[in-house]
């Protein structure tokens, strides 16, 4: 029951935090069937190998997105590409951290969204968290990393409740509060 609430809660609040971040105008804007998609392939785990590589952009693109990756993330192994139909997704997992890198159909980087447990919460992200919800115990943490910013989204829990909390520029908002039942 404790999961399906916060599997709801992480759906949800997925969308409420990119709608109430982001701005319509900024073409680097992650999409929200992409964060979707990212999500269900990173908690079921099922990232495949490189997908439709006879997509028309898949050679250059890919081989694009392919040299910024290993750029990026040097030490990263054993990623899996899927590709939806705006890009390009590498999966992997690092030291306990699940990782998630969107490209788009050009191979150009868009997102990195990494979930990670308390321990790798930047200090004053958690200290803004717990001042407010001192009583409560961090379960996850979903950084969403962009060219202009960074989102946290922090799924804490005490007694009666789960809560999902955006921190996004120094600003913290409970995105779903649902009483535990």
């Amino acid at each position: 029951m404790k999961k399906s609430i916060l599997a709801k809660l992480a759906g949800s609040a997925l969308a409420l935090a990119f709608v109430s971040c982001l701005n319509a105008q900024n073409n680097n804007d992650v999409t929200l069937e992409g964060v979707k998609y990212l999500s269900a392939n990173l908690s079921a785990g099922n990232a495949g190998k490189l997908e439709n590589p006879s997509t028309p952009y898949a050679v250059d693109a890919h081989n694009r997105a392919i040299k910024d990756f290993k750029k990026s993330f040097k030490s990263a192994s054993d990623e899996r590409w899927t590709v939806p139909s705006d890009g390009f997704i590498a999966c992997f997992t690092q030291a306990g951290i699940k990782t998630a890198v969107a490209y788009n159909k050009r191979g150009i980087w868009q997102h990195t969204i990494r979930y990670y447990g308390e321990q790798q919460l930047p200090t004053h992200v958690r200290a803004m968290v717990k001042k407010a919800n001192f009583d409560s115990n961090i379960n996850q943490v979903e950084e969403i990393e962009m060219s202009d910013k960074t989102i946290y989204l922090v799924h804490v829990e005490d007694q009666s409740s789960c809560k999902l909390i955006r921190v996004c520029d120094g600003e913290m908002q409970t995105l779903v509060d649902a009483k535990k039942g």
